[in-house]
């Protein structure tokens, strides 16, 4: 089974030094403008609420169709959320996943 064209993307990002992955990196990175925020299918209801909340209207979240799971696979770590850093790297992301 190959990878899909999300998880390369993410992988490039994480590779760039362009991920926060992790709740808490996520809201730091949120905090200092990061642009997009993505969210596997599997997050807990509490921590999509929570993280919604601190993007606000400033960042956009994107709902993944892939899991901790396979995050993990690219990552090396399980995670939920992470945000994206750099805005060429999150119109990948977005392009990746068919949300452009």
């Amino acid at each position: 089974m190959s990878e899909s064209p999300l998880l390369s993307a993410v992988g490039i990002c994480r590779k760039a030094g362009k991920l926060a992955p992790g709740f808490d990196a996520c809201c730091t990175a949120v905090g200092k403008g990061a642009p997009l925020v993505i969210v596997a299918c599997d997050a807990a209801p509490r921590t999509l609420r929570n993280i919604t909340e601190k993007c606000g209207t400033a960042t956009r979240i994107l709902r993944t169709d892939c899991t901790r799971e396979q995050f993990a696979s690219v990552l090396g770590k399980h995670m939920a959320v992470a945000a994206v850093t750099d805005s060429n790297f999150a119109r990948l992301i977005e392009q990746a996943a068919g949300k452009q």
